[in-house]
């Protein structure tokens, strides 16, 4: 897993134990370590509001929200059954049915989703720790190692970039409405990110391919009409930007 950087120095590292390791990049050192997970910890992410905010998710079906100020640090177990079981006690609490093996901040930091072995997406408000009525549907997630989604929130809709199996799919963040598949890999899709000054979308794989895709827009310029939307081949048509591989071209 890839531990993620941060203007205070710190990165956070699971390294596939229980404990989430805050290191030093300056000197290399651990200055400390985040015990609350009983199972290995998969994802890590900074929140992109909050300097010192952290989430983490693993193999025991948590999430936990961490302020890394605090002697304690855990701040906020997340719990998809709170709402239904008033009382329920820490080792009750879950955010999936099972391992959560992807977590990622909106930009504004104001929302958390967090993506699940169970083939489940959940949508979470980061300031009170609710998980929001959003259906993304069944979402195929077969893979046990970190993966990385992306969200693109600088558009309308909001954009959520999600690897299942060997494909990624797209969806309106806050409907829960998938827009389009990409495909283009062979085999499991681990990760994607955003440019955050293009509109590029990045795929790397088990396939060993870095694919690098793009909205294509084709403009029909008959009687002024407004422009619509090229499908990529295999896709459903979407009331947004399409997407295709440079590959396609």
């Amino acid at each position: 897993m890839s531990p993620v950087a941060r203007k205070h120095s710190l990165v956070a590292v699971g390294a596939g134990r229980c404990t989430v390791k805050l290191v030093d990049v300056r000197s290399g050192s651990a200055s400390h370590q985040l015990k609350g997970h009983k199972a290995s910890v998969l994802s890590v992410q900074w929140s992109s509001r909050h300097e010192f905010l952290l989430a983490s998710g693993g193999l025991d079906k948590k999430v936990i929200l961490w302020d890394v100020r605090k002697s304690k640090g855990e701040l906020m177990m997340l719990d998809q059954h709170r709402d239904r079981q008033a009382g329920s006690s820490r080792c009750d609490k879950t955010a999936h049915n099972h391992t959560i093996n992807s977590i990622h901040f909106t930009p504004d930091g104001l929302h958390l989703v967090t993506y699940g072995t169970d083939h489940q997406l959940h949508l979470w408000d980061t300031s009170f720790g609710d998980l929001l009525p959003v259906n993304y549907g069944v979402v195929e997630n077969t893979v046990k190692k970190a993966l990385q989604m992306e969200v693109v929130a600088d558009c309308s809709p909001a954009l959520l970039f999600v690897p299942s199996n060997s494909t990624i799919r797209l969806y309106d963040l806050f409907k829960g409405e998938q827009l389009t598949t990409l495909s283009g890999h062979y085999y499991n899709v681990n990760c994607c990110v955003s440019h955050p000054d293009s509109q590029f979308l990045f795929s790397g794989g088990k396939d060993h391919n870095l694919l690098v895709w793009t909205p294509h827009v084709e403009r029909d310029q008959q009687d002024g009409a407004s422009s619509s939307p090229k499908t990529p081949a295999g896709s459903a048509a979407v009331t947004a930007d399409a997407w295709s591989s440079d590959e396609e071209t």
